[in-house]
């Protein structure tokens, strides 16, 4: 009767002469590093660690891959601002951990905010306005469905990705200011 083997006998048959050269090595690692980044990233946002802690961790990985992790720990931490995130903890690493001046951040999202609020209230304004030529409606119950206007998607759009073009400039100016302290 023939024997029975396990997938995991069949695939170490399978893979018993196989062996992975520097440029794979590095591939792998650089992949382990990326993912544990962005895990221990995701933690500290859900407010599952602690800023003492991701500090630790993060100092643990610079400990353990070396060279070239503070490089990814800005890509990493820089890549997850936006516009429309909350920023908070993110902009607090990059001054508590790389000692950065983050105000022009601060600035373009409160600028985003304002521009958003201001664009809102007046599409809204003129949306009560045809309401009220086009149908006779009126009265301060009236609150228009913004978010399903057109125009409104337009101007969201116009908005958003002119102050992500701010904040990208900015994210790259940072970047390149901590590369240099390196």
């Amino acid at each position: 009767m023939n024997e029975i083997k396990s997938t995991l006998d069949l695939v170490m048959e399978r893979t018993k002469n196989l062996t992975m050269n520097e440029a794979e090595k590095e591939g792998h690692r650089k992949a382990d590093l990326k993912r544990r980044l962005a895990g221990l990233m995701q933690k500290y946002q859900d407010q599952a660690i602690k800023p003492t802690e991701l500090l630790k961790h993060l100092n643990e990985l610079k400990n353990t891959f070396g060279h070239g992790v503070e490089n990814r720990m800005t890509n990493e931490i820089l890549g997850g601002i936006d516009v429309e995130a909350d920023n908070d903890r993110r902009l607090t690493l990059l001054t508590g951990y790389f000692g950065l001046e983050i105000a022009t951040l601060k600035k373009i999202q409160d600028e985003f905010k304002q521009a958003l609020q201001a664009g809102k209230t007046a599409r809204i304004d003129i949306l009560k306005s045809q309401l009220s030529e086009h149908y006779g409606i009126s009265g301060t119950a009236v609150v228009p469905n913004i978010e399903t206007n057109p125009e409104w998607q337009q101007k969201y759009n116009a908005i958003t990705e002119r102050f992500r073009i701010q904040l990208e400039s900015e994210k790259k100016r940072l970047a390149n200011q901590i590369t240099e302290n390196q």
